[in-house]
């Protein structure tokens, strides 16, 4: 079926749609340093990310880190973003809110929910799932048609100054952003790509 993905090869979101192009948020500080153990800035992420939903894949979230989260950061809040999806939208794969700014890491799969299961909100740590495309909690992983050419998956990190109210992973994505806007103290990020050939 790549023809499908060949045909809607110039249909795409656009990147307007990414939380880091907010006017107001492109005015906060870039200073956060995202890393992963299992790809590099602008590299290919790992095959076991591929979507369990879409193309039958793993679905292994990637390991991620992350450094230099200012001073007075009540919570972190980390989403990732598709802007490449053949819709007029920039597809939102993940939400995660309430980080603790005691936590610096999530290791390979542990955002990622079993098909069938129940996301643990809040997880152990604190932190909660909020609702990404479809309505879906937990990782979703890169799913992209085949022939459609290489997405970008943006892991995009904000850091607040205040915490975000009970309930705030129920949420819809406006919602969200208009919450998280006025409370960024700093952001980071770390892109990776995924193509179905």
């Amino acid at each position: 079926m790549a023809w499908i993905g060949r045909l809607l090869y110039n249909l795409r979101g656009n990147d307007s749609g990414l939380w880091h192009n907010d006017p107001e948020i492109l005015k906060t500080p870039s200073t956060i340093e995202v890393t992963s153990d299992d790809f590099t800035h602008s590299g290919l992420l790992p095959l076991s990310t591929g979507s369990d939903y879409f193309i039958n894949g793993d679905n292994t979230s990637p390991h991620l880190k992350w450094t230099n989260v200012p001073e007075g950061t009540q919570e972190l809040v980390l989403v990732i973003q598709d802007p490449d999806t053949p819709m007029f939208f920039t597809a939102m794969h993940t939400v995660v809110v309430g980080i603790s700014p005691n936590i610096s890491s999530f290791k390979a799969g542990e955002l990622t929910i079993p098909k069938g299961s129940q996301p643990p909100n809040p997880h152990q740590d604190g932190w909660r799932f909020g609702r990404a495309m479809m309505g879906f909690r937990g990782f979703v992983g890169p799913g992209p048609p085949r022939g459609h050419g290489p997405h970008r998956y943006y892991f995009y990190f904000y850091a607040l100054k205040e915490r975000l109210p009970e309930g705030a992973e129920n949420w819809k994505e406006g919602q969200l952003l208009a919450a998280v806007r006025p409370l960024v103290l700093a952001r980071g990020e770390i892109m990776g790509t995924f193509e179905r050939s």
